[in-house]
This record gives C-alpha cells, sequence and structure tokens, in this order.
C-alpha cells in the first residue's frame, strides 16, 4: 500500500500537476545606459526552492508538534489548517549570477589623474581621471526577485559610480 500510495502522488505530482520549481518565467531584460543584458530565470534553477510552510487561514504559523509528522498517514488537520508548498527565491544563486553575467562586464575602477605645472606655468595632466563603476548586487538581486514576483520583463540596473582621486600637485593651480 505504501509504494501504490507514492506512486500515486508521485503521478499526480508530474502528470496532472505542474511541480512549481519547473514554472517558465520569461526572460528579464537588464539595462543601464547603452548596455542589454537578458538573463533567463529558466536557465538558473538554483534561483528557485520550494518550502513547505503551514498556514491557518491563510495566515503562516507553526504549527503544534504533532501535526509535523512523518510517515504516510496525517492526523486529521482542524478546519483551516494546510500545508503548502511556496516558491523562494535564492538571493545568493541570484547575486552571484548577476556578479558573472553582468558585473564582470560593467564593473570598473576609478583611474585616477594628477595635475601639476612645471616652472614655465604649463598645465599638464597624468593619468585619465576616469570615473569608476560597481553593479549594486544588493539592490540589483531585490529588483529581479520583484520582477520574478510581479512578472516585470524590463528592469534598470542600479550601479553605483565611483569618483575618481584627483591629485593637483602645484599650489598655484588651488
Amino acid at each position: 500500500m505504501r509504494i501504490n500510495i507514492f506512486a500515486f502522488g508521485f503521478c499526480v505530482l508530474f502528470i496532472f500537476g505542474v511541480p512549481i520549481a519547473s514554472a517558465k518565467y520569461a526572460p528579464i531584460t537588464i539595462r543601464y545606459k547603452h548596455h542589454i543584458f537578458s538573463l533567463d530565470p529558466d536557465e538558473f534553477p538554483e534561483w528557485l526552492y520550494n518550502s513547505t510552510v503551514w498556514e491557518m487561514n491563510g495566515e503562516e504559523i507553526m504549527p503544534n508538534p504533532k501535526f509535523r509528522v512523518d510517515g504516510d498517514i496525517l492526523p486529521k488537520l482542524p478546519d483551516g489548517l494546510n500545508q503548502v508548498t511556496k516558491v523562494g527565491w535564492n538571493e545568493g544563486a541570484i547575486k552571484s549570477t548577476i556578479f558573472s553575467e553582468i558585473a564582470v562586464f560593467l564593473d570598473k575602477e576609478p583611474r585616477e589623474v594628477t595635475i601639476d605645472m612645471d616652472i614655465l606655468g604649463n598645465i599638464f595632466f597624468e593619468g585619465e581621471g576616469l570615473l569608476g563603476k560597481q553593479v549594486d548586487l544588493e539592490k540589483s538581486t531585490a529588483l529581479i526577485i520583484d520582477a520574478l514576483k510581479t512578472g516585470t520583463h524590463d528592469i534598470v540596473l542600479p550601479v553605483i559610480e565611483i569618483q575618481p582621486k584627483i591629485d593637483v600637485r602645484s599650489k598655484k593651480l588651488i
């Protein structure tokens, strides 16, 4: 009897129903200035995890230990008490994907510049003085999770701009 119940449950889950972890999500377009990236959540199964929670009338609760049993037969549950499987989002996996698929291409260290004056009064620049950029992984992860929950397919990537160090050597220039 135990095998039949398990087999029936397996068939119901994979033939008559769709497991939560195999849900299809549309690709998310991620933009930053002229850069456009696309991440397809279905290509990153590590983003999703399923968890079982107990709810009483739709509110998540910690049930009485007598209802949390292992085995084939659950005791009769009070009205309104249900065990539900919910989708969760693995923030660490999403952050890791953003880093490896996007940040490695956008992150740049700022480039310093030195400004000086020679004895003839000529001003010269040494270095480039360019802004640095760093993808804000925390905000990006939150935006992607929100996009997945709301069905949004297009987000603007939050990037932190880092000012370059400017070294003015001649006191006459200040």
